[in-house]
């Protein structure tokens, strides 16, 4: 027998064994994995970390606390003491939101318990993480339905999301990024569904926009994605179903079908909630021009100066001619690359209020900075051979409208002050984990012909590289003990896991 039968022999022998593996990939077990995975590794942040956290906790938590002592969501008189914050008025949008209003009521029973602060923010630190880990599930649920993405193509991908330092370190936070993430999780769900099934159904298409403008009211920043999602959905459900007219008759017979209780209290609730986001939105263009308000347009401009964001704004603009502007290829470049930054950095604000940023490992920089153009290469490599049904165009193209969306208005506010802010690939969470699993089947699609054993290798030498600093790995060999909460367990843990962690991870 020849030297290349052996061989032929040994990787179909490594395949069959590989076989229960790819079972368990393909399982919801490995995704019990993952989301278990995730939660241990944002606890420990959340259980280290001492407050305020790097990423506005110093604002979402007090804004919670003041609507803990409030019984409406309005706000019609805002003390001066809580103009650091900026606006509290959540119809505004420009600070305060629906999310520290609901936040308000686990917080509001946490202090029925105890008084101790440290408590309440653990305790709503917690509440987030979960708010992620539903969010995970709900992410694996909508490529269910897209049915185009094998399971274990599906699981790697959210293997990936997790183990980004910047994913358990945001979740770990208090902040409606979490929220957001859950809420466009159920809004992509919905969606894909609607695609997915011939039935039209007016409850379906109700809840739809109620989801969509709950998450708009929960983070502006949803307002892109709920706009390319309803032109999407128009323009897809019209071709299949040949006419708009027979859409609404369609809206109409299922309506007449429903009880009439039921009817009237879904479409009462839908009626408020449309009716808020619609009168804020409304509003706000007709008043202040803009669908969010500038600080000073809602607050004078002296009351603004309290609040370090709007401050630095109104600085940043009175002084922008002096900063000549680069071309916009190399802002593309630092675009980038603080994308990047962000999503593997770590930092904390010290005792001394000192904020310390951008601590990471260079290496695990050089394999998120290289690796993300090797995925976008074989994603569109892939295109040509491969066929998308319209729930994974849906995805696809939100991913895509969304990055646009960051990247114009990124660039827009450099022009306007011609300094670089708000470069951060937590505005694109919500995506990243469509990116990733796009990228995996991708790249599955590329190399199908590979044995299952050279792809199998290929799986462990990523997870080996994500070893060097991935998840919470960088935010426990990054960190020193002025960053934990004053604890000695604390301490001793971190510490402890440094001293284990440190040596495998090659920092040079």
């Amino acid at each position: 027998m020849k030297l290349k039968d052996y061989y032929r022999k040994g990787i179909q022998a490594c395949d069959r064994f590989l076989r229960p593996v790819v079972l368990f990939l393909d399982s919801n077990k490995f995704l019990y994995v993952i989301i278990a995975l995730f939660i241990l590794q944002a606890l420990w942040i959340a259980f280290s970390f001492r407050y305020p956290m790097i990423y506005d906790e110093a604002r979402h938590v007090p804004i919670v606390a003041f609507f803990a002592n409030h019984i409406s969501p309005f706000v019609d008189t805002q003390p001066r003491s809580y103009d650091s914050l900026g606006s509290l008025d959540i119809t505004t949008g420009f600070t305060a939101s629906l999310y520290h209003y609901l936040m308000s009521f686990p917080y509001r029973v946490v202090s029925v318990i105890t008084n101790n602060e440290v408590a309440k923010i653990i305790s709503l630190r917690v509440l987030n993480i979960l708010l992620v880990a539903i969010g995970l599930v709900i992410y694996a649920k909508v490529f269910d339905e897209v049915r185009t993405i094998k399971k274990r193509y599906v699981h790697i991908g959210l293997l990936i999301f997790v183990l980004l330092p910047i994913v358990p370190f945001v979740a770990a936070h208090v902040n409606y990024d979490n929220l957001l993430f859950l809420m466009t999780g159920i809004f992509f769900l919905l969606a894909v569904r609607m695609l997915r099934e011939r039935n039209i159904h007016w409850s379906r298409y109700v809840g739809l926009l109620v989801v969509g403008c709950v998450t708009t009211l929960v983070k502006f920043t949803f307002l892109p994605v709920f706009a390319a999602s309803t032109l999407f959905l128009l323009v897809a459900i019209r071709v299949r179903e040949g006419s708009f007219r027979a859409i609404a008759q369609q809206l109409a017979r299922s309506f007449k079908q429903t009880q009439r209780r039921t009817a009237i209290i879904g479409l009462s609730l839908a009626i408020l909630i449309i009716g808020l986001f619609s009168f804020m939105y409304t509003r706000n263009v007709l008043v202040y021009g803009a669908p969010r308000p500038k600080c000073e347009q809602i607050l004078s401009v002296e009351r603004c100066g309290a609040n370090p964001v709007a401050k630095r704004n109104i600085d940043a603009k009175a002084t922008a001619p002096s900063r000549p502007l680069m071309p916009i290829s190399h802002y593309s470049y630092v675009w980038y690359t603080n994308m990047v930054n962000f999503t593997v950095m770590t930092g904390a604000t010290l005792p001394s209020g000192r904020v310390i940023l951008n601590e990471q490992i260079p290496i695990l920089n050089q394999i998120i900075f290289f690796g993300t153009i090797l995925a976008a290469l074989v994603t569109v490599y892939s295109w040509r051979g491969r066929r998308f049904n319209s729930a994974m165009w849906f995805l696809i193209v939100n991913m895509v409208a969304l990055t646009v969306v960051v990247f114009i208005n990124n660039y827009l506010i450099y022009r306007n002050f011609h300094l670089v802010f708000a470069t951060q690939p937590r505005y694109l969470l919500t995506v990243i984990p469509i990116a990733l699993i796009v990228a995996v089947s991708a790249s599955a699609y590329v190399f199908r012909r590979f044995s299952a054993t050279a792809k199998f290798a290929g799986l462990v030498t990523m997870l080996l590289l994500l070893t060097q600093g991935g998840g919470v790995i960088t935010h426990i060999v990054k960190s020193d003990t002025s960053w934990y909460w004053n604890n000695s367990v604390v301490t001793s843990a971190n510490t402890h896991a440094k001293k284990i962690l440190a040596p495998l991870v090659k920092e040079n």
